[in-house]
This record gives C-alpha cells, sequence and structure tokens, in this order.
C-alpha cells in the first residue's frame, strides 16, 4: 500500500479481524450471534491527556467485547500507544505532516476509512472532528460520531 497509512503492528486494514478477543479483565465478550461493529477511533495524537485516555480505555473495551475497533491517529507516537499495541488494537499512523499538510492527509483518512469499512468513526476533540466531517461524505454508510470535550466550559453560554 504505497503511500496509505501505516499500522504499527502491520495489520492489513482490509483484513477480517473477527478473531475472538483476548479478555484478560473479566470482561465478557459478545455472544456469537451477536452482530460485531466495525470502530474507527480517530485523534490527533496519544500523548497523555484526558480524551486519549478515554479513547484508549473505549478501544480496550470495544475490543474485548467482540467489536473489530482500529485507532486513526493523525501523528505518530505518544506514551498511549503501547496500551493499544498490548490489547491488540491496531494504531494506524495518518502521517499528517503539520498544521498546513491538510489535502494528502484527508486523502489518507478518506483511504483508510473505506479499506476498514467501519460501522462507525467516532472522532474525539477539534480538528479529528473536522476532517471525520470532510472525510464523511466518501462513507455514506458509515456513522459518524464526535466528541466534544472541554474542561473549563460556561454552560451559560450554551441553551
Amino acid at each position: 500500500m504505497n503511500g496509505g497509512p501505516v499500522s504499527s503492528n502491520s495489520v492489513d486494514p482490509g483484513c477480517d479481524r473477527s478473531d475472538t478477543p483476548k479478555s484478560g479483565r473479566g470482561v465478557e465478550s459478545q455472544p456469537a450471534n451477536s452482530p460485531s461493529l466495525a470502530v474507527v477511533l480517530l485523534i490527533r495524537s496519544l500523548a497523555l491527556g484526558g480524551a486519549q485516555r478515554q479513547l484508549v480505555q473505549l478501544a480496550r473495551g470495544l475490543k474485548e467485547r467482540g467489536h473489530r475497533v482500529t485507532v486513526g491517529i493523525f501523528y505518530s507516537g505518544g506514551p498511549l500507544v503501547a496500551e493499544l499495541e498490548q490489547a491488540e488494537v491496531p494504531v494506524t499512523k495518518l502521517g499528517k505532516g503539520g498544521r498546513w499538510n491538510n489535502l494528502g492527509f484527508l486523502l489518507r483518512l478518506r483511504r483508510m476509512i473505506a479499506a476498514l469499512r467501519p460501522d462507525v468513526v467516532y472522532s474525539f476533540v477539534g480538528s479529528a472532528n473536522i476532517f471525520a466531517a470532510l472525510a464523511r461524505p466518501f462513507v455514506p454508510d458509515t456513522k459518524l460520531v464526535w466528541s466534544v470535550r472541554s474542561s473549563d466550559m460556561d454552560l451559560t453560554r450554551y441553551d
């Protein structure tokens, strides 16, 4: 896949990852007859932060319940990558080159989403929400969920 997304654990984004999850924390997997969802979780980076920690917990929990989860990150690295790799959650590095590297990045994001054909793309915070919305028209059967987080939100300014 020349020029496409690179997964940190060398998983082909188009392959079937319907293997039975390994649950080491006592969480029950889905029954065999329950439908599994394919979910892409999208975030700028896996640096330490509240949204990043929530994404890791969600990815691990969904995987343990039998869902096919892939995490897409704009920028490589971050201390939380190891936790996802340990949980066998694929991490796709989308290689955003900086603030102005938008068109090439959007094409790589669209290509990743099209290859994975997820049921849901769940984007975390700001720019991930914007890019997920821009890629959405190219994958019309995929549901988009935005996450909006703020620790100092003035609720009196909203209806």
